[in-house]
Formats: structure tokens, sequence, C-alpha cells
């Protein structure tokens, strides 16, 4: 079931934006979500192969012991995909603006919008690994559960009342209900790294303000500076 429902979520924008955007925009956004997607590839990669294996080993230990060796391990992959994602969010545009011709333009405020919702995916996608590895996989199903029913209410009203901005932001702080089941989920097993994640992501928004800081002192903008006031307005509503 928590398989299935995965599938549903990782799916579910998709579907639901495939309903609300025009062909043009569908393809722009595909090409933003395959390119901000990466980094959350290669963290499921780690939670998949690195994380999982090696917690399951480790299953049986006391709870507070587990917990630390956890925590400690974690933060040596958390802190380089911070600084890493951070760079990747402040210059991704820069990337699309260089690649792609003027008719892809809106691929540029889009694709930092999807990589910085990665950064609380990054969270619990590490963390329900290790749910998983000491046999409650009940919350990863809880979690996608109610992520898929989030991005079904959320991203048409984002689109309702922002538009193409709206959406993107929708579906970016899509997952946020499966952190949260997740936490409660580590908490209820003695594994939580609440303060963690706190400590971690504000060097992460240290290093986005650092980065922001640099690209104006360089006139580079912002990474959303290619918003058009169309990508603000439903398309319906263009026509009334």
């Amino acid at each position: 079931m928590s398989t299935a429902l995965f599938f549903l979520c990782s799916q579910a924008d998709r579907l639901i934006l495939g309903k609300i955007f025009s062909l043009t925009m569908l393809g722009i956004y595909g090409i933003a979500f395959t390119l901000g997607d990466m980094p959350r590839q290669i963290i499921m990669a780690i939670g998949g192969k690195v994380i999982f294996p090696s917690i399951s080993m480790m299953a049986d230990l006391p709870r507070e012991e587990l917990r630390a060796k956890i925590i400690k391990n974690r933060k040596l992959i958390l802190i380089p995909l911070a600084i890493g994602l951070a760079f990747f969010f402040s210059f991704g545009d820069q990337l699309i603006l260089t690649l792609y011709r003027k008719e892809y333009a809106a691929t540029s405020w889009m694709m930092p919008i999807l990589a910085l919702g990665i950064w609380h995916t990054t969270l619990h996608h590490l963390m329900g690994s290790c749910l998983l590895a000491v046999g409650k996989s009940q919350y990863a199903a809880m979690g996608n559960l109610l992520t898929f029913v989030n991005l079904c209410i959320s991203i048409p009203l984002g689109y309702h009342f922002k538009g193409n901005l709206g959406a993107v932001i929708a579906v970016a702080l899509g997952d946020v209900p499966t952190y949260i089941v997740t936490n409660y989920g580590l908490w209820r097993e003695g594994l939580s790294c609440l303060w963690q994640d706190i400590q971690l992501t504000a060097l992460f928004v240290g290093v986005v303000a650092t980065l922001m800081w640099c690209r104006v002192a360089f006139s580079l903008g912002l990474p959303i500076d290619k918003i058009s006031p169309l990508d603000l307005i439903p398309l319906n509503q263009l026509f009334q």
C-alpha cells in the first residue's frame, strides 16, 4: 500500500497539471521538474541503498544508541547535501538560461522553486528509510496518503489564486504532510531528529541567503526574476 501511494504521490502533479496547464506550459514544467528532481533522486538512492541496509543491521540496538548512530551519520550526509542544494537553488536558473532557448525562460523560475522544496524531502526521505528499517512502514503509508490528498487540493487552489506560480509552489510543498508524519513516527519510536533538522535547515537557509546576496552584488538578480505577469493569472481568467 505504501508503494502504491508513493507512486500516486510522485505522479499526482503531472495528472493534475495536465488538466489546468496549457500544453506548452506543461512541457516547460516537465523540463523544470526533471532537472529540479535530480537531487531528490540522489537522496532516494542514498536512503534505499545506504541508509536502509545500514540501519537494518543495527535495528536490534537500544533506541537511544541507534538514534545516536543515525544522527551522527545523517549529519555527514546532510551537510554537503544542504550546501549543494543551496547552490543548485541559487544558480540553477543560470544553467537553464544558458542551455535553453528564450522560449523556455519559464523553466528558469520553476526549477529553483521545485529545488527549494527538495530540502524537507531530503530530511524525511532519509529518516523514512530508518523507520522502514525498524519495521515501521505504516508511517510512510499514512504520509504518502496525506501527501496525495494535499496535492489534489493544494495544486488547484494554488493555481486558482496565483496561476502557474501558485501551482508550482503547491507542488514544491506537496509532501510536507509526509515530513510531519515521519517526524511523528520518529518521536513515537524514540528516533526523533527534529533538533538536528532545525540546525541543518538554519545552515541551508544561511547558505542560500549568502548566495542570494552574491547574486544581487554581481547584478544577477534573483532566481525567480523571469516570472511573467501571465504566470500569476489562471489560464481561464485570461479570456474573461
